[in-house]
C-alpha cells in the first residue's frame, strides 16, 4: 500500500520569485533586440582547452604526424644501394596525385631531418642516369633540399661530403640531354658551388675547367655550349678564389664571348646566356684587376642591353647593370658615363617599354648620378639639344603618369637636364608639352599634375638659375602662348575644349602662366606689363567677343601676381568686364569675378566707377538667380562671384558707394532680397547680407564667410548696423552656415572660430 504525501490545500498561496528591481530613475529602455548582459567570462580552464585544441589540429596537419619515420629513413638513407630510393620515388611518380600525400610527407621530412644523407643517396642516384620521369622527380628533390628548405643555411652541408658530392653532381649534369632539367641543375651546382668556396677549399676547378670547355669548344654542340653559357653567367663571384686559372682563361673567354654576341643574332636565347656570361665576367673584372678587358665588355653590353623581345629578359640586365654602378668601379666606369645614360635613354624612350622597365632604366641613372655627380654634369653639358628634347619628352611623360614612382623619377631625370643651357631648353620643351598635352586631355588631373610638374621644377631650378635669359624664355612662352589663342581662333574658331564653349581660357595655358607667374612672381615681375600688353591686344576691334572673354580670363589669373603693374590698363579692362555679353555664362561669371579683382586691386582708379560697377553687378545677380533649365549651377556660381565682389566692393570702396537717389528695385527669389543702387552704406550691407550664406562655389565661399568673420572680429559698425539691428540677420546666416552639412568646405577652421566665439559673447545666437 502507497503511502500518500500531505497535498497542499488548493487555498495555500504558492510561493513565488521575488518581483525584479525597479529601474533606476531617468534610465533608458533597455532596447527589445540588443542583449546588453556582459558577455560570459572565459575561466583559466577554457582557455587551456582550446590552445590544446589548436595543437592537436595543427598536429594532424604536421609533417611527420601519422607515420614514424625512422624506418622510413633506414630503408631509403642507410643501404649503400639506390635502389630503394629508385623504386620509391618511381612509384611516387605513378602514384595518383589524390594519394600522394603520405609519400610526399616522407620525401619533406628526410630533406628536413637529413639533408646530408638525402642529398648524397639523390646525387648517386642522379649519376645512373635512370629514366626522364624519374630524374625529373631527383632534380626536383634536389632543388627542394639544398635551396628551397636549406638555402639560407650555408652550413647544412657537411664539409666532408663535398669531396664525394662534386664529382657526382657535375658528371650528371654532363650527361644531361634533357634541356629543361638544366636550369635546376645549373642553379643546383651554382648553390653548391657557393658553398663550396666558403671553405676555401681551393675551390671547384673541375667545374671551371668544364665551364672553360663548353665555351672554348669548337665542336658545333650547341646544348654543350649552352651548358657552359649556363654555369658561366651564374657562377657565384668568390669563384675568382682559383687566380691563376682564370689568368690563363679570362682572355680567351673575352674575345670567344664578344665574337658570339655579335654572330648570334638570330639565336635569341642563345644570344642571351652570352650576354649574361660577359656579365658575370664584368662582374669579376675588378677582382682579377683586367680592367681594359672590363672596359671593352661594359661598352658591349650597353649596346647589346635592350635587344631582346622578352621584357623581363631586360629588366634583369637593367637591374644587373643597377648593381654594378652601385659598386662605382671607377677604373672601369670612368669615362663610360655617357654611355650609360644613352643606353639608359633608349630602354626609357620605347613607345612599348613598361612603366616597371622605364623606372628601372632611370634607378640606374640615379645610382650613377649619386655615386658620381660631377662626371654626369659633364654628360648632360656634352648632350646635343635634339637628344635633350627627346629625355625631357620622356621625363615629362612619366611625371604625368599617375604613379609616385615613376613621377618621382621623371623628376630625377629632368633634374639631371636642367644643366644643359641652364635650364632654358627644359623650359622650351616643358611649355610645348604642357600645351600638347592638355589639348589631348579632358582629365583635370592632368591639369593638377602639369601645375605641379612646372611649380617642382622651378622650386628645384631658381637658386641655380640666375641668367636673364631663363626668364627671358619663360616671358616668350607666355606671350606665345597667349598669342596663340588668337591664331587658333582664326583658324577653327574653338581654342578651348570640347566639353566646354570657345569662351574658356584653355587649361594647358592657364596651368602654364598661373603656375609660372606664382613661382617666379619675383623675377617676372620686370615683363610684367609686356605680359599684360599681350593680353590687351586681344581686345582689339577685329577680335571676336569670345576670344575678348578669354583675355578678361587671362587678366583674372595675372592681375593678383603683379597688382601693381596693370593700372595703365585698367580703363580697357573695366570697359570689357562693363560690357553687356548676351547670353554666354562664362562670360558673366568672369565679369563678376574681374570687378572684384578691381574693387580688390584698383585702387583710387576703380573708386569712380565703384556705382556703376555695382549695377553691373545686381544685374548679375538678377541674371543668376534667373537661370533654369539643364544647368542651374551656372547661374548660382555667377550669383555667388557676383555676391563676393559686392563684399570686396563694401570693403575697399564703402566710401565711393553713393549717387543721385533712385526708386528701389526689389529683385525677389526664395529668402534672397537685394536692393540696388542705394547711396547709403547701410542699404547695400544689408542687401549682401540677405544673400548669405553662399552654399555653390566653395572657393568664393571661404573667401566671402571669411571676410564676414573678420568684420565681426574688428566690430565694423557698418555691418552691425545703426543700434546693432543687423544682429539678428547676422546671427541667422552663422546659424544656418553651421547646419549645413558642407560647411567644411564653405569656410575655414579660422573662420569658425571666429563665429563660436561671436555666438558664445551673444548667448549662443538664441
Amino acid at each position: 500500500m502507497e503511502s500518500s504525501s500531505p497535498s497542499t490545500p488548493i487555498s495555500m498561496a504558492i510561493p513565488s520569485s521575488p518581483p525584479p528591481p525597479s529601474p533606476p530613475p531617468h534610465s533608458q529602455p533597455r532596447h527589445p533586440h540588443h542583449d546588453t548582459s556582459p558577455p560570459p567570462e572565459t575561466t583559466f580552464y577554457h582557455r587551456v582547452a582550446d590552445k590544446r585544441r589548436k595543437l592537436e589540429a595543427d598536429r594532424d596537419d604536421s609533417l611527420l604526424y601519422g607515420f614514424d619515420l625512422q624506418p622510413a629513413a633506414t630503408a631509403l638513407l642507410d643501404s649503400t644501394d639506390v635502389e630503394p630510393l629508385r623504386i620509391f620515388i618511381d612509384d611516387f611518380t605513378q602514384t595518383p596525385i589524390k594519394k600522394k600525400q603520405s609519400k610526399k610527407k616522407v620525401l619533406d621530412s628526410l630533406a628536413f631531418h637529413y639533408p646530408n644523407s638525402f642529398f648524397l643517396k639523390l646525387t648517386k642516384l642522379l649519376s645512373i642516369n635512370p629514366s626522364i620521369r624519374i630524374r625529373n622527380e631527383v632534380v626536383s628533390l634536389l632543388h627542394m633540399t639544398l635551396i628551397d628548405t636549406h638555402g639560407n643555411d650555408y652550413d647544412i652541408i657537411r664539409f666532408d661530403m663535398f669531396v664525394e658530392i662534386k664529382p657526382l653532381i657535375l658528371e650528371s649534369f654532363k650527361i644531361e640531354l634533357q634541356e629543361r632539367l638544366l636550369p635546376q641543375l645549373t642553379e643546383i651546382i651554382v648553390d653548391l658551388a657557393a658553398r663550396i668556396y666558403r671553405f676555401q677549399i681551393g675551390g671547384w676547378v673541375e667545374l671551371l675547367e668544364y665551364i672553360v670547355l663548353c665555351i672554348l669548344s669548337y665542336s658545333d654542340d650547341e646544348l654543350k655550349l649552352k651548358k657552359g653559357l649556363m654555369l658561366l653567367a651564374d657562377i657565384p663571384f668568390n669563384a675568382v678564389e682559383n687566380v691563376e686559372f682564370w689568368k690563363n682563361h679570362y682572355g680567351a673567354l673575352h674575345l670567344n664571348l664578344m665574337t658570339r654576341l655579335l654572330v648570334e643574332s638570330d639565336n635569341e636565347d642563345l644570344q642571351a646566356l652570352t650576354f649574361d656570361s660577359m656579365f658575370r665576367m664584368l662582374g669579376i673584372a675588378p677582382p682579377l684587376e683586367e680592367y681594359e678587358i672590363g672596359d671593352s665588355i661594359l661598352l658591349m653590353l650597353l649596346k647589346f642591353i635592350d635587344q631582346h623581345s622578352k621584357e623581363e629578359i631586360v629588366m634583369k640586365r637593367v637591374q644587373d647593370l643597377g648593381d654594378f654602378v652601385s659598386m662605382d668601379v671607377d677604373v672601369i666606369l670612368s669615362g663610360k658615363e655617357g654611355n650609360v645614360f644613352r643606353a639608359m635613354l633608349r630602354i626609357v624612350e620605347k613607345n612599348d617599354a613598361s612603366r616597371e622597365l622605364r623606372c628601372a632604366a632611370i634607378e640606374v641613372l640615379k645610382e650613377l648620378s649619386e655615386v658620381r655627380w660631377n662626371a654626369m654634369v659633364e654628360v648632360i653639358y656634352e648632350i646635343c639639344d635634339a637628344n635633350v628634347e627627346r629625355v625631357i619628352m620622356v621625363s615629362l611623360s612619366m611625371m604625368f603618369e599617375f604613379n609616385k614612382q615613376s613621377y618621382q623619377l621623371g623628376q630625377v631625370l629632368l633634374n639631371l637636364l636642367s644643366f644643359n643651357d641652364g635650364g632654358i631648353l627644359v623650359v622650351r620643351v616643358a611649355g610645348e608639352f604642357l600645351r600638347t598635352r592638355y589639348a589631348a586631355s579632358r582629365d583635370w588631373k592632368e591639369c593638377h599634375r602639369g601645375m605641379i610638374f612646372v611649380a617642382a621644377f622651378a622650386d628645384g631650378r631658381q637658386n641655380d638659375i640666375s641668367s636673364s635669359v631663363f626668364t627671358t624664355e619663360l616671358m616668350k612662352i607666355m606671350t606665345n602662348a597667349i598669342n596663340h589663342i588668337s591664331e587658333k581662333e582664326q583658324e577653327d574658331g574653338n581654342p578651348g575644349t570640347a566639353k566646354r564653349g570657345s569662351e574658356y581660357l584653355p587649361d594647358s595655358i592657364l596651368a602654364l602662366i598661373t603656375t609660372t607667374t606664382t613661382t617666379f612672381k619675383g623675377r617676372l615681375s620686370p615683363y610684367a606689363e609686356e605680359l599684360f600688353s599681350a593680353v590687351a591686344k586681344l581686345w582689339g576691334d577685329d577680335v571676336p567677343d569670345k576670344v575678348k572673354v578669354i583675355a578678361v580670363s587671362l587678366f583674372n589669373n595675372i592681375v593678383p601676381h603683379f597688382p601693381d603693374k596693370w593700372q595703365m590698363y585698367l580703363d580697357i579692362y573695366s570697359y570689357e568686364l562693363l560690357k553687356s555679353r548676351g547670353g554666354s555664362h562664362h562670360a558673366q561669371w568672369e565679369s563678376a569675378r574681374g570687378i572684384g579683382m578691381c574693387a580688390k586691386f584698383g585702387g583710387h582708379n576703380f573708386k569712380t566707377i565703384v556705382n556703376v560697377a555695382m549695377l553691373k553687378l545686381y544685374s548679375l545677380i538678377e541674371y543668376g538667380l534667373s537661370i533654369e533649365g539643364d544647368k542651374p549651377e551656372n547661374g548660382a556660381n555667377i550669383f555667388d562671384m557676383a555676391v563676393s565682389a559686392i563684399g570686396k566692393i563694401c570693403e575697399f570702396h564703402r566710401e565711393s558707394i553713393d549717387g543721385p537717389k533712385r526708386d528701389c528695385m526689389l529683385l525677389i527669389c526664395d529668402l534672397y532680397c537685394f536692393v540696388t543702387n542705394y547711396k547709403a552704406v547701410k542699404q547695400v550691407i544689408q542687401g549682401w547680407l540677405n544673400c548669405l550664406p553662399l552654399t555653390n562655389d566653395p572657393f568664393e565661399a571661404r573667401i566671402v564667410h571669411q571676410q564676414l568673420s573678420e568684420m565681426l572680429r574688428r566690430k565694423d559698425a557698418d555691418l552691425l548696423g545703426p543700434k546693432k539691428e543687423n544682429l539678428p540677420k547676422i546671427i541667422s546666416i552663422l546659424r544656418a552656415l553651421l547646419l549645413l552639412k558642407e560647411r567644411k568646405e564653405l569656410a575655414t577652421k579660422e573662420t569658425f572660430s571666429v563665429i563660436f566665439k561671436f555666438l558664445d559673447k551673444h548667448d549662443g545666437g538664441l
